[in-house]
């Protein structure tokens, strides 16, 4: 519970306790003018706590007093004497839920006052019981105040306790964060000049014709490269200090990075890559081209590595804006899925779908949470679609500026014809294939202005 709830418990049932002694109060016939200040308490409560204006220690202190007051003008009357140990262990474990010690002190002494002007109040007389039992009666009382007082401060004592704990530990994660990140940013940076040198010498022996081994040692360099590249960003992301390098880069190029990227990828189980480029996307946009095919790295390795039989579909789009363009990038797999409790988890940090020794796919498990950090970063935004063995939909939405709103893609003004799409629908096992490449034709085709036929060969 937290304090504005725990704050609105406590004006609560310290209401009805104000409205029960109204009642009494006029049925009592006791002095006339406290009722209306008592119903005027209760409204002041409330109008404190819905404005919010006085900080919370003052309203704190504020409802503590009123129900001080409260105890003392039910405590002064002779009829109160049965309830009033009643009344002060009820006032006690409510406001227990401030966690003030001296709340408990002031009304273990307000009550030993009240219970010294009782006796003072009655003087010899005993309401017909034996003096004996009459004393025996009020120590009983007395006791139960204090052992309501006892438990009170016990139950505040431990909790004070707990939350000490509870920021010693959260202190201590911090400490541990913020090292991990230290060293995991110390040792890319050692690691980076070692892996260049690698990457240099591969290139060596590839040009004097050593043979395929180079090229391996090649392959093997540049994906430890791009790994201390992704730990670099990580700790980056995770302590929010990216830097943005904005320059102007063509759409197409973008895109054209992407399918080479994807060439380059081991890709065993023959997936399709289906591009479906939306014509009207801006020819020449500015931005951090940098994280943007970062972006699209981690986002096409993802699919690729979780993707067992059919394709990967990309499309960009752009929604214009007052400020430019809403780029937005998704990508669609037919791949294994994930759940919706993995699906928080790729926010959050480190995330394996396969955390086993021998998996069989690769990385270290921060890709998705860099494409979070730099959409953030970039004034963008992230959504995940998934389900079990039905695959995933990742978008990625950027503002950008744009330089040149010519369409990135255009047939020239002196072209005649029609567009013919020919897709076996044989040669894809998996449905949604044919899905992406007939969305991707489509969304050509509107944007060329073109008709489009289907051609069976």
């Amino acid at each position: 519970m937290n304090y504005r709830q725990n704050e609105r418990f406590i004006i609560l049932l310290a209401s009805a306790a104000f409205v029960g002694l109204t009642i009494e109060s006029i049925i009592l016939k006791w002095e006339f003018w406290v009722p209306p200040l008592i119903i005027a308490g209760v409204i002041s409560m409330w109008a404190m706590y819905l404005s919010a204006r006085a900080d919370y220690g003052i309203r704190r202190v504020y409802y503590f007093v009123l129900a001080m007051l409260a105890l003392f003008f039910y405590g002064v009357h002779e009829e109160a004497l049965s309830g009033l140990s009643v009344v002060a262990a009820f006032i006690m474990a409510l406001y227990a839920f401030f966690d003030r010690i001296y709340m408990m002190n002031l009304l273990l002494l307000e009550f030993i006052i009240l219970m010294i002007i009782q006796f003072v109040l009655r003087g010899d007389r005993t309401g017909g019981a034996p003096v004996l039992t009459y004393i025996i009666g009020n120590l009983l009382h007395a006791a139960l105040v204090m052992m309501v007082y006892i438990c009170c401060v016990k139950v505040i004592r431990i909790r004070a306790e707990a939350l000490m704990t509870d920021e010693q530990k959260n202190k201590r994660i911090e400490a541990y964060d913020a090292d991990m990140e230290d060293f995991l940013s110390n040792i890319s940076h050692e690691l980076r000049t070692p892996v260049n040198v690698v990457n240099g010498m591969s290139d060596l022996l590839i040009k004097s014709g050593v043979g395929y081994e180079a090229n391996s040692i090649k392959e093997a360099g540049i994906r430890l490269a791009y790994q201390i590249e992704d730990i670099q960003d990580y700790t980056e992301c995770k302590r929010q200090k990216l830097v943005l390098e904005e320059n102007d880069y063509m759409s197409t190029s973008l895109i054209n990075d992407v399918v080479t990227g994807f060439r380059s990828m081991d890709n065993t189980e023959k997936l399709e890559l289906v591009v479906d480029m939306d014509p009207k996307v801006p020819e020449m946009m500015r931005g951090d081209v940098k994280k943007l095919h970062k972006i699209f790295r981690h986002l096409l390795s993802n699919a690729v590595k979780f993707t067992r039989v059919g394709g990967i579909y990309i499309r960009l789009t752009a929604e214009e804006t007052d400020q430019g363009v809403n780029l937005c990038i998704e990508v669609t797999d037919t791949g294994i899925g994930m759940d919706w409790q993995a699906v928080q988890a790729v926010s959050e940090g480190m995330f394996q779908a396969d955390k086993s020794r021998d998996r069989s796919s690769g990385g270290i498990g921060i890709g998705l949470f860099i494409v979070y950090g730099f959409a953030h970063r970039m004034g963008g935004f992230v959504k995940v679609e998934s389900k079990k063995s039905k695959g995933t939909t990742i978008r990625v939405t950027i503002p950008q500026t744009v330089v040149n709103p010519a369409p990135c893609l255009a047939l020239s003004r002196t072209f005649e014809g029609d567009i013919l799409f020919h897709v076996r629908p044989e040669k894809y096992k998996v449905p949604r294939v044919r899905e992406f490449y007939r969305s991707m034709a489509t969304t050509l085709a509107t944007g060329v202005r073109v008709p489009l036929y289907s051609a069976d060969t």
